[in-house]
C-alpha cells in the first residue's frame, strides 16, 4: 500500500514489508528523505508565521537524521542535510522567541505534537493532489500523491524505531488507519501514473537499434 513512496525515494522493499530496510546505507537514505519532506512540511508552518510548529517538525526531522548518522556515520549528504536541519531549527527558534517577546507573559502556549502535524500534512498533501487530478494535472498529482504515501510510511514504519520522548506507539486502530489512508491515495498515485505514462506506439519501427 506504500508503493507510491518508493517513487520519491523510499526503498521499495521497505515499503512492501512495512519494515525498516535491513541495509543500513538504505535505511540512511530512506531516514534522510523522510526527514526532508518534515522539513518542506516545517518551512510551510514557518513561512505562515508558526514558528512553534516549525520548531515541532525540525526537532522531529533532526531525529530521523540522528538515525540516519547513527547508520551511515560517514555519508556527506547525511552530514549535510543534518547540519541544515540545525539551521532550520535555529532560525525557528529564534523567529519563536521574538514572538514570545511580543506576547503576554502569563500566557501559556502548548508545543503541537510534531507526529501529529506530519500526519495532519500529509492529509493536506492527499487533498492537494486529489485537487491536482481533478484539474487533470495528474504529474503534479503523482507527485504529490507520492509525498504523502512517504509521510503515512514514516509514521508507521520509520517514527515508532526513533528515540523519541515519548516514545511513538502506533496502536492498532491508528495502524487501520493510516494504512487505509495509504491504500486510498495510493490507489489514485496509481491510476495518475497510468494516465500520463506514454503510450507505445501502434507500429513500431522493424528496426529500432541504431547503427
Amino acid at each position: 500500500i506504500f508503493a507510491a513512496a518508493a517513487s520519491v525515494g523510499m526503498p521499495r522493499a521497505a515499503v512492501e514489508t512495512e519494515e525498516p530496510a535491513k541495509e543500513p546505507a538504505l535505511h540512511a537514505a530512506a531516514l534522510q528523505r523522510c526527514a526532508s519532506l518534515l522539513g518542506d512540511v516545517a518551512e510551510t508552518h514557518c513561512a505562515e508565521g508558526r514558528p512553534l510548529c516549525a520548531l515541532s517538525l525540525q526537532l522531529l526531522q533532526l531525529r530521523a537524521l540522528q538515525a540516519a548518522l547513527a547508520l551511515a556515520p560517514a555519508a556527506p549528504a547525511v552530514e549535510s542535510a543534518f547540519s541544515a536541519a540545525v539551521a532550520a531549527a535555529e532560525a525557528s527558534h529564534s523567529a519563536l522567541a521574538e514572538e514570545e517577546a511580543e506576547a503576554d507573559p502569563e500566557e501559556t502556549v502548548a508545543v503541537p505534537d510534531a507526529i501529529e502535524l506530519a500526519f495532519q500534512a500529509a492529509l493536506l498533501l492527499g487533498r492537494a493532489g486529489a485537487v491536482e487530478e481533478l484539474v487533470g494535472n495528474t504529474e503534479e498529482a503523482t507527485t504529490t500523491y507520492a509525498k504523502a504515501s512517504a509521510l503515512l510510511y514514516f509514521l508507521l514504519v520509520e517514527a515508532p524505531h526513533l528515540e523519541l520522548a515519548p516514545p511513538l506507539v502506533v496502536r492498532s486502530m491508528d495502524r487501520l488507519r493510516l494504512r487505509r489512508y495509504a491504500a486510498s491515495i495510493g490507489a489514485r498515485h496509481a491510476l495518475c501514473c497510468r494516465s500520463h505514462a506514454p503510450s507505445a506506439p501502434s507500429n513500431p519501427p522493424l528496426h529500432c537499434t541504431p547503427w
